[in-house]
């Protein structure tokens, strides 16, 4: 002062943090696509954060907002439990931007969350992180497609229905699959062909059993070649998709084939026998 009366000298160091956090996303499986954009409603996706790992003079992330849009309508919901209005985060931390502030957001105090879609079909997703003195990044958005439904593999009927068909004059047996519904579907991966057989078109016959492989290219076509020779044979045919959705196996025949037994004799002069195997069933 005046008269040469001082105070102690004090010492603080501050650590000045100017920069923004920044953002990961991680997709766990199913997934499909090159931005792993195709999940299941039970893919988990975490959203991490980081604030300058390599800096001593970062604060911190505080938290991490999200919220997505399905079918026309943003989540979360107004007053949903676990999630904030937008407007509070201008009164909080002075934030002002629309895409903010005209929003409710999901919000978890730590630098990573972990969350699935429960719907199928479009979401777009929205979020950002602050650091603890409300430096915050840019919102990024990513859309996903959740797709939770098998394909559709259907035999092509087999015409005519009954043909010589052996291995040196094999059947294309073409299979038809479609994945519902556009524009959320991961599309077909692939489709295996089951087949079974018996002599008389009744019981008994053999089990399902797959035919040469699994086709991943559409036309989907098998060269069948009626391994047990003469007899019917019924098809069915299982498709799944890019994320593993399976079509269920209904052990039901949707296309048959009768390749029919043939006798070829060179008959001579006189008196020739010839003996013909028949099934005969009746009821006493």
């Amino acid at each position: 002062d005046n008269v040469s009366n001082r105070c102690d000298v004090f010492n603080h160091t501050y650590y000045v943090d100017s920069s923004e956090p920044v953002m990961t996303e991680e997709v766990g499986k199913p997934k499909y696509g090159t931005n792993d954009e195709w999940v299941t409603t039970h893919t988990s996706i975490w959203l991490n954060a980081t604030d300058n790992p390599d800096e001593p003079c970062k604060s911190g992330v505080e938290a991490i907002f999200w919220r997505y849009v399905y079918d026309g309508t943003s989540y979360p919901l107004e007053d949903e439990i676990g999630a904030i209005n937008g407007s509070e985060l201008e009164t909080l931390y002075g934030y002002t931007d629309a895409e903010i502030t005209d929003y409710w957001w999901y919000v978890e105090y730590d630098n990573s969350v972990e969350f699935s879609f429960p719907e199928e079909c479009i979401h777009v997703l929205y979020y950002w992180a602050k650091d603890n003195v409300s430096n915050k990044c840019d919102i990024i958005t990513k859309t996903y497609y959740v797709d939770d439904t098998p394909p559709i593999a259907t035999v092509d009927t087999i015409s005519p229905y009954c043909q010589e068909i052996n291995e040196t004059n094999p059947l294309t047996i073409t299979v038809t699959a479609i994945d519902y519904t556009e524009p959320c579907v991961s599309g077909v991966k692939n489709v295996t062909l089951y087949y079974r057989f018996s002599c008389y078109n009744n019981s008994p016959w053999t089990l399902w059993t797959k035919w040469d492989g699994v086709d991943d290219t559409s036309p989907y076509t098998w060269q069948f070649t009626a391994p047990y020779g003469p007899g019917f044979y019924e098809f069915e045919a299982v498709s799944v998709d890019n994320l593993g959705n399976q079509e269920t196996q209904t052990f039901t025949a949707e296309a048959i084939l009768c390749v029919p037994l043939n006798f070829t004799y060179e008959l001579k002069h006189g008196w020739n026998l010839i003996t013909v195997p028949i099934n005969v069933s009746w009821n006493a």
